[in-house]
């Protein structure tokens, strides 16, 4: 049984059909999109990454990979994977216990640690939008002032 609940390769799911499913908890699906969106201008792009994922909303900027999220009956899980240089940075963030703990016991592979972990509130929310801070500075805003000290 596929990670999404969107699992036929064939039947790519809209946007309106991915928080369908999530149900009650469509509302962190879209603050996950939304900051996605206002920090980095990422939309999110559908993609299925096989038979044990299915599909899911995948968030990329220049070709690096932040985050994805997966659609699930009732329920979000977040992918996010952070690279062996950045897990002593991540660990020393004011994470939760579920954050924390899949770091801690996410298998160390040569790209990082893939990290899943169910969106259950906002706090989970803003841990997840911590990781992604840590991963990729968001871009300046047009017109920002840089202020060299």
């Amino acid at each position: 049984m596929a990670l999404s609940a969107f699992a036929d390769r064939e039947r790519r799911p809209l946007r309106d059909d991915m928080l369908r499913v999530v149900g009650e908890k469509a509302a962190l699906w879209r603050a996950v999109s939304d900051f996605m969106r206002d920090t980095y201008a990422c939309p999110g792009e559908a993609k299925f990454y096989g038979k044990s994922y299915g599909w899911m909303l995948w968030f990329r900027v220049g070709g690096r990979s932040l985050l994805a999220l997966y659609p699930q009956r009732d329920a979000v899980t977040a992918q996010v994977t952070l690279g062996p240089r950045l897990v002593d940075e991540a660990l020393a963030l004011p994470l939760g216990a579920a954050f924390r703990r899949a770091i801690e016991e996410a298998h160390p592979y040569p790209e990082g640690r893939w990290l899943f972990v169910p969106l259950q509130n906002d706090e989970a929310v803003e841990d997840l939008k911590r990781l992604v801070l840590l991963k990729k500075r968001p871009p300046r805003a047009p017109g920002a002032r840089r202020d060299d000290g």
